[in-house]
Order: structure tokens, then C-alpha cells, then sequence
């Protein structure tokens, strides 16, 4: 809410007679002295006018009335507190939590290097180096069943198509060797299925045999020289199933049990109990 305040400002004529202490008077707030209530009063100019001709003894003098706005100011809360610390008394906390947790690592660490080893004997699981991952089995301490043992830790197994040189870094779980394979002239050894197996499905599955279903070759029985044809793993057309493989067909004068084992490549060739002919 703006205020009024009165001020009386000496002419020129009456610079050269007043002090600079009647001066600073002569720029007294009206209100300065009153109550709150008197403050927000506005003063009578001739009231103030009188004071500044009687009190101040300024005759010739400008008048003049300022509105002034007061931005509201909110109190400060009472509870309102400012914790601070000496930086010195900062600085020993500071240190003291470091020195903890140093002094509780190498607890931990003097602890577990006290204990059995990879390899070693040991009775109960609270005998190895669980740091490092290692557990009792069959009275050794080593790493579970789907981890291994790098070197340093023991770290899980490895999946499908994943470098490896030794099998025991391959998931046992599902079916996974280490094998040298071949792949685009390139050989490197890899966690791999059987020669039986194929993967699918996150696990090494059984390679399928004649005439079961597939939907692509790497599904059929490679070993027995399957190819997947027509969603059907089947020999190609210069084969036969040989209950257990596929064979080439017999060209002729070849023994044969019916015309499909046959090279139907030569016109008319089939199968016959007495010597075969060409028609």
C-alpha cells in the first residue's frame, strides 16, 4: 500500500542561511515519529507547512507531497535455523569415514584370503574363498556348476557361439562343448552342440531323422546327410534313404531292393531280379 510523505525543500533564496543539520530536518518523513496507525495517515500539507515556517524557519520554501510504495515484506519464520559446521570439525568426519571403510576392507580382504583355495580340500562351504565365488563341492572348493574358473573367479559359463578353450566354459546345462568350428574357411574354437545336436530354443536339441519335419536343414540329421525339402528332412535327388543314411543312388548293374535307389538320371533305368537293362 502506498504511503504519503511530506518533505519541504529550501529555495535558492534560503540555501546560503540553512545549516546542513536543518537541512537533513527539513527532509524529516512525517510519519518517522508516529505510530503505524499515524504512518498510513496522510498529513494536512498545511499542517506541515506551519512546522516547516515555525520549527524549521524556512519562509520560503516548495512543498512537496511523495507517494512511495513499500514492497511487502514476509516475516521470517521464527524456526527458520541455519545449521553450520566449522570446516575443521567437516574435515575430521570426513576422514574419519574414509579410514572406516579402508579399515573394514581390509578386514574382509584378510579374512577371505585366509580361507581355502580353488582346488582344496574343504568340508563346508564356509571353508572357501566365497569372495572369489567358490563353494564346496565333493569335498573341493570350486565354482558351481554353471560357472567357471577364470583364472581369478569363478564367472558364469558361456552361452552358444561364444569363444571358449576348454568345455567347462561352456553351459553345461544345456548341452554346450567346446569344439573347433569351421565357418567360412575360418576356424576358431567355440561353445558349440553335438554333431547330433542343433541349437534352438536357448538349448542344444536333438538333430531330426528322416522324414520327420523341419523348416530349415540345420534342423535334419547333417551326419546322415539330410537336407530339409518340402518342410521334410529327405535325401536330395541323387540320394536314397538307406535305413540309417543317405547313399547314392546305384548307376546301373548297382544292386538294388527297388527302382527308387535308382539313378533316374539315365532314362528308363529300374530295378529288376535279373540283370538290369536299359530300356
Amino acid at each position: 500500500m502506498p504511503r504519503k510523505y511530506n518533505t519541504v525543500t529550501p529555495t535558492s533564496s534560503q540555501l546560503g542561511i540553512i545549516t546542513a543539520d536543518e537541512l537533513e530536518s527539513a527532509s524529516i518523513l512525517s510519519g518517522d515519529a508516529d505510530d503505524d496507525k499515524t504512518r498510513d495517515t496522510p498529513r494536512d500539507p498545511n499542517d506541515f507547512q506551519n512546522y516547516a515556517v515555525n520549527i524549521l524557519q524556512v519562509e520560503d520554501a516548495e512543498i512537496q507531497e511523495l507517494h512511495v510504495e513499500h514492497a511487502p515484506t514476509k516475516p521470517s519464520s521464527p524456526w527458520k535455523k541455519t545449521c553450520e559446521m566449522p570446516r575443521s570439525v567437516l574435515l575430521i568426519f570426513t576422514n574419519f569415514l574414509i579410514m572406516l571403510v579402508i579399515a573394514t576392507l581390509c578386514v574382509v580382504f584378510i579374512y577371505q584370503k585366509s580361507k581355502v583355495g580353488i582346488g582344496e580340500s574343504c568340508s563346508t562351504d564356509s571353508d572357501c574363498n566365497s569372495y572369489v565365488g567358490l563353494m564346496c563341492t565333493a569335498g573341493k572348493c570350486s565354482c558351481s556348476s554353471v560357472q567357471f574358473w577364470n583364472g581369478r573367479r569363478c564367472v558364469s559359463q558361456r552361452t552358444f557361439n561364444r569363444s571358449c578353450t576348454s568345455s567347462s566354459q561352456c553351459d553345461s546345462l544345456v548341452q554346450l562343448t567346446c569344439r573347433n568350428i569351421t565357418i567360412a574357411s575360418y576356424t576358431d574354437s567355440l561353445c558349440w552342440c553335438s554333431d547330433s545336436q542343433y541349437w534352438r530354443g536357448g538349448k542344444c536339441t536333438d538333430l531330426k531323422t528322416f522324414n520327420e519335419t523341419c523348416s530349415s536343414s540345420s534342423e535334419c540329421d547333417f551326419n546322415d546327410y539330410l537336407t530339409c525339402i518340402n518342410g521334410r528332412c529327405d535325401c536330395n535327388s541323387t540320394q536314397f534313404w538307406n535305413y540309417g543314411y543317405c547313399e547314392n543312388k546305384r548307376l546301373y548293374g548297382g544292386q538294388c531292393f527297388s527302382t527308387y535307389w535308382c539313378n533316374n538320371a539315365t532314362a528308363g533305368l529300374q530295378c529288376s531280379t535279373q540283370l538290369p537293362t536299359a530300356g
